[in-house]
């Protein structure tokens, strides 16, 4: 009996251990694994930025300033404040666009414009300014294109339309309207 005795704290020393040796060991491999993964922290931060995309012959396509950005971790995009977006066509200006809020892809071929999106665009048929409205906007530059799930209003001299919905094609200056579209508008004397 005496033997148990002196035997058995040896024994239950030895089985804590092993059984700490295991525990720690498989809580290094999951630290290892865990020093592995790419951190979610932001990768840049800056204010008052501007970004100057080419087209294929040299000149400018379309102009992104923000008054702060924020890269995300690889593939997750940038996140903009106060965006101003410009679109280009042979040198002059055709469209503008602001927000409070916006977001660009890693590649930027998607801007997203959130919160108070005014968008202005001059027609190279009739010189006429449109301006649209809404609180949500996904751009393409590359396409030229415009698109909203949600309302919105368009507005030009003597007209104004609201919908839900829209898709613009900025280089055939078309617009469509999806649903729910209601406007008025004034004749010209």
């Amino acid at each position: 009996m005496t033997l148990i005795r002196t035997l058995l704290p040896i024994l239950v020393l030895v089985l804590l251990s092993a059984g700490s040796g295991w525990y720690l060991t498989r809580l290094e491999a999951n630290l290892k694994a865990a020093k592995t993964t790419e951190s979610t922290a932001p990768r840049l931060k800056g204010r008052n930025v501007r970004v100057t995309v080419l087209n294929d012959s040299g000149a400018i396509d379309h102009r992104i300033v923000a008054a702060g950005v924020f890269q995300g971790p690889a593939g997750s995009g940038t996140d903009l404040v106060a965006p101003e977006l410009t679109q280009f066509r042979d040198g002059a200006v055709v469209a503008t666009g602001t927000a409070l809020a916006g977001w660009v892809s890693e590649d930027q071929q998607l801007v997203r414009m959130l919160n108070s999106v005014v968008l202005t665009h001059r027609s190279s048929a009739d010189g006429l300014v449109t301006r649209l409205e809404t609180e949500f906007l996904e751009y393409e530059p590359k396409r030229e294109l415009v698109t909203t799930d949600r309302p919105v209003t368009i507005t030009r001299p003597g007209t104004r339309v609201d919908a839900i919905g829209m898709r613009a094609d900025l280089a055939a200056e078309k617009t469509y309207l999806l649903s729910h579209v209601r406007g008025t508008h004034e004749q010209n004397p």
